[in-house]
Order: C-alpha cells, then structure tokens, then sequence
C-alpha cells in the first residue's frame, strides 16, 4: 500500500503549515562578498531605477547614462562561485537564485550601450558574472536558470512583524523590478493563493487516507473532505479575483511583465536565432537556451490540484495538443521536491473493482460523485476567473498603445492569445474530468 502520510512530508520540501511556501521566512539578504556585489548590484538597478529597453519619457539623458553604466560594471563584476553557506543552506541558495535571476532580467532587458549594440555585442548574451553562478546554484537546488514563480512568489515574501508570525496581513513582498505597489499585490496575489491552498492539501491527504480504507464510514469522511476541498477553491477564485484591488493593468502589462520575459523571448536582431547565451558556462557550450519566464502555470499547488482531482492535461486522454505539452512542460520550472512529489501522487493508485461494492455503499459513493463534481465545478470556477484576469491585463492591453511612461520602451508583454487559448483548454479538460451525467 503506498504510504500516504509523505503527502505533507518534508521529504518532498512541503509543510504541513505552509505548504509549498517555505516553513520559515525566506533570508532578506545575502552575507559576505555576495553581498557585497550581488545585493549591491542589485540595489544599484532598484534605485537607478532601470527601465525596460531603457525607454519612457520619465528617462532622462543622466539616467541612461547610470544604466548603461551599470551594465557595463555587471560585465566587469568578479565571477564569484557559490560560497559553504550558500552549497550547505538552503534559504541562502534560494535567495541568492532570487538576486542572480533579477539581476539577469534587469540586465536582459534595460538599454545597451548605442555603440556596443552598432557592433552587434552582447546581445542575448548572459555575462560570465551572472551566469556562472547563477548556473551552478540552479543545478544545486534543480531549478532552471531563469526567473521563475518559485523566484517571484515563494520565496520573494518577508514577515512585516517577526512577532506576529505567517498571517496574511503580516506578510510583504522583498524584490520588485519597478517598485510599484502594482508589482508587489500582483506577486502577494499568489503567495495568498499559495497559503490559503493548505488547507487543500491536509483535505486531499486525508481522503487518500480514507480512499485507501474504502468503507461506508470512509466514504462519508472523503466526501465531507471533497466537499471542504470545494469551498478552498472558491477561497483561491475569491483571492484571483481580487488582484484587481491593487494592481492596475496598464501597470502590469507595459511596466512589469515586459520584465519576466526569458530566454524563449529573444530573437537576435541580426541572426534571427532565439535564446540566451549563457557565458562561460561550460554545459551549455555557448548554445542558446530557451528557458521561459515565470508562469501562475508553474505554482505546484495548482498542479497537485489538477492530479487529485484526476484532471489530465496531457491530451493523452483526446488528442495531443502543444498546450497539453506546454503545461507538463511547466513542471520543469518548479523546484526538484516538488516535481518528485507530484510524480509520488501520480503514482498512487486504487483497486476499483466495482463488482465488490456492497449495495448499502451505493447511495454514499453516488454522493462522493456529487462531491467530487462540486469539486472539479468550484476548479472549473477558478479557471474561468483566470481567462477574466488574462482578458483584462493582457488581451485589452495588447490592443491599445503604450502609456507615454513606456512608449519608448521597446519592449512589450506578449503571449495574449495564446494564453487565453491555454487557459480554455484547462478549463476543457478540467470540464472532461465530470463524471458523464454531470457535463455541460
């Protein structure tokens, strides 16, 4: 019989207080001669503040000059290799990943020197300073050296007050790109959804429990838990929604999502090839790598959700579609623990022999059926506020033209429809996953 109890293990770097967010509040800052240059670099580009591709009529002559400068410093900055603390401490590995992939992005997509970009220089080139290290930590905590959900969400929060412990009006966000009260209840949006979503994962731990008992008194138990699993999820729907209390979509679109644009994103203006060159990185071999952005399709617990709830987003079930591949493509840019542990779940199977169900069990598993339909309707619920979300922050804003703070930016979210087309197809096959008599 598998061993259910690993559900909320530590094994799999999941809490049973906090789920997928970190037990312990993420460390603030780096010590030593990371500090010294990585954090300090860092709150270089904050406060210069760097612009995407340099632009907007808030730019002045002197502050592109301060960028273009510090662009050239980030080239000439030490190669610094992962420190005992940083290989023997996991908050500090994750913090440095977090200062390392918004140092990258900061980089990646602020204004070139006019000169180097006539010559046709580092463009799409990571510099040796960045990149070594930044590698060499993704292949320890195995997490792909880009900015990621695990970068921006899970361990991007602090305690307001260390006294009055993980509640949701005592936590903040540490790093933004554009210091913007936009950025920060974007990114607070999801580490909510985040902690909230515990509770769903004690619910899902303890119906396995019970499916594994399989008596009348066990069915009951799930169904009561299915049915509180239900309402978790109407929590996540209501939480989604309200992102629009604090985060301006004309903000999001042209200010900040521009900024998580990855590696899949670059096109060299001269060769037409897409990816990032990583120098100095030995494994790469100065091969362009397509590594994507942060993604919510990247959060673990959404996932867990889907895997539970027995919705399949591979298009094995139909037929095959790219965002089926897309989507099972996402779970490379979580952390190593959390893949194993959906690959642990996956793996957890029942013997349904339905000729062996007494007749007195009828009626109780016809209404875990109802329970689970009001389940996969209240996933359904959420999904559909995630195409809302998409509409307005991205659609509606793709068909207007940038705000004069950004016109000269160059730089531009993309995506928006194939998003949208994405996310119709999640909620399809989470519409598929009813049982027949229940489907639309």
């Amino acid at each position: 019989m598998p061993d259910t109890s690993t559900l909320a293990a530590a094994d799999y770097d999941v809490d049973v207080r906090s789920g997928f967010l970190p037990p312990q509040e993420p460390v603030y800052r780096l010590q030593g001669i990371e500090e010294e240059l990585w954090e300090t670099a860092l709150d270089r580009a904050r406060s210069l503040p760097l612009r995407i591709g340099g632009g907007g009529i808030a730019t002045t002559k002197e502050a592109r000059k301060q960028a273009r400068q510090w662009r050239r410093d980030i080239r000439q900055m030490l190669i610094l290799h992962p420190s005992p603390q940083l290989t023997s401490d996991i908050r500090f590995a994750r913090r440095a990943h977090l200062v390392l992939a918004f140092l990258v992005h900061f980089y990646m997509h602020n204004e070139q020197d006019q000169i180097d970009e006539a010559k046709g220089l580092y463009h799409g080139l990571v510099p040796a300073s960045l990149a070594i290290p930044w590698v060499a930590l993704s292949n320890l905590i195995d997490i792909p050296p880009v900015l990621t959900y695990a970068t921006t969400v899970m361990w991007n929060w602090s305690l307001k007050d260390t006294e009055k412990g993980f509640t949701d009006d005592n936590l903040r966000m540490t790093t933004t790109f554009s210091g913007t009260r936009s950025e920060e209840h974007f990114y607070m949006t999801s580490v909510l959804i985040e902690k909230r979503g515990v509770e769903a994962l004690t619910l899902m731990r303890r119906s396995l429990d019970e499916a594994f008992v399989g008596d009348t008194l066990a069915l009951r138990r799930m169904r009561s838990y299915i049915r509180k699993l239900a309402k978790v999820l109407k929590d996540l729907q209501q939480l989604l929604h309200d992102v629009r209390t604090d985060c301006d979509p004309t903000t999001f679109y042209w200010g900040i999502r521009p900024w998580f644009n990855g590696a899949d994103s670059y096109i060299d203006k001269d060769t037409g090839e897409k990816g990032w060159i990583y120098e100095g990185v030995e494994e790469y071999n100065g091969k362009r790598m397509l590594f994507m952005g942060p993604s919510a399709g990247q959060s673990s617990l959404i996932h867990v959700i889907d895997v539970f709830m027995g919705v399949d987003h591979s298009g094995k079930a139909s037929a095959p579609s790219e965002n089926g591949t897309f989507m099972e493509r996402m779970q490379t840019y979580m952390p190593g623990h959390h893949r194993n542990f959906l690959n642990h779940l996956r793996n957890i199977s029942f013997v349904d022999d339905e000729d062996h169900v007494m007749e007195d069990m009828e009626t109780d598993a016809e209404r875990l059926r109802e329970a689970y339909n009001e389940a996969l309707n209240s996933l359904k619920h959420l999904r559909d506020e995630h195409m809302r979300i998409a509409t307005l922050y991205i659609v509606s804003q793709m068909r207007k033209s940038p705000p004069a703070e950004f016109a000269n930016g160059g730089a531009k979210g993309t995506g928006g429809t194939d998003l949208v087309s994405f996310l119709r197809d999640c909620r399809k096959n989470t519409v598929n996953a009813l049982f027949a008599d229940s489907k639309p």
